[in-house]
């Protein structure tokens, strides 16, 4: 009896003996998403010629933004808004659409190395007094949460670079002018034939010739009749309007420049 017992309690001893139990955890390798990265710039082009960086008044710009890929990802619905500048009226953009003074562009994909440009067209205020610029910039927004990058200013060299050395913002100057009156020939015969003249010259503020300048005169004749007379500035910003009268006595004249 007693070696039956014994016999008993291993077994039951053996079978109690359990392999180790190990443990294993697992963690998911997930990379985060890589960044956009991109360069936004915005350039122009005056009255169709690219040798112009400067206005006067009643000008056409075609402003062009363009968004370049620098990343390693494709970027895809990128979108544009873009105030419109002020002293300007917005003509029309094949690419966007205008709502409440701001110029939209949505729905833009730019694959990886790639530059993508939209555009739009203004005129600019024929009255530009008291201005000094015409400034303007653009937010692009690279997804929903991102509150929108500003455009650089173009190269000097090259407007389809960008130049980020400096602030943000397109900034194209007005050209400041000065006008003068003067009377260059006087006390001419009231015949119809004999001339007097006056002559407007315009310069811009750095004292340079500015040809090719509407003047708009009015002439009130000594018997209080009218006439409107324009003459374009020369070569040497010279508009020159020659007078005759049949009638004797004073003549006055007004001469108006860009409205003024």
């Amino acid at each position: 009896p007693v070696d039956e017992i014994a016999i008993r309690l291993g077994s039951l001893a053996t079978v109690g003996i359990n392999p180790d139990v190990k443990l294993y955890s697992v963690t998911p390798d997930c990379d985060a998403p890589e960044p956009t990265e991109f360069v936004a710039w915005k350039s122009f082009e005056i009255d169709g010629d690219p040798a112009l960086t400067s206005v006067r008044g009643g000008e056409t710009i075609e402003y062009t933004i363009h968004v370049r890929n620098t990343g390693s990802v494709n970027i895809s619905g990128v979108n544009i808004t873009d105030e419109l500048p002020e002293h300007t009226t917005f003509v029309e953009s094949a690419d966007g659409t205008l709502e409440d003074g701001t110029v939209t562009f949505t729905g833009i994909d730019v694959p990886v190395g790639e530059t993508v440009s939209v555009s739009f067209l203004v005129t600019v205020d024929e009255d530009l007094t008291g201005v000094t610029e015409i400034f303007n910039v653009a937010l692009v927004q690279a997804g929903d949460d991102d509150e929108g990058t500003p455009t650089f200013p173009p190269s000097s060299e090259d407007p389809n670079e960008p130049d980020d050395s400096g602030d943000t913002g397109t900034v194209i100057p007005v050209d400041l002018i000065q006008a003068t009156l003067e009377v260059t020939a006087d006390n001419a015969v009231a015949d119809g034939g004999a001339e007097n003249e006056v002559t407007v010259t315009v310069l811009t503020a750095g004292g340079s010739p500015v040809a090719g300048e509407e003047i708009t005169f009015t002439i009130t004749y000594p018997d209080g009749t009218t006439a409107t007379e324009t003459v374009t500035t020369d070569a040497e910003g010279k508009a020159v309007l020659p007078i005759t009268s049949t009638t004797a006595g004073e003549a006055t004249i007004e001469a108006v420049v860009r409205g003024t």
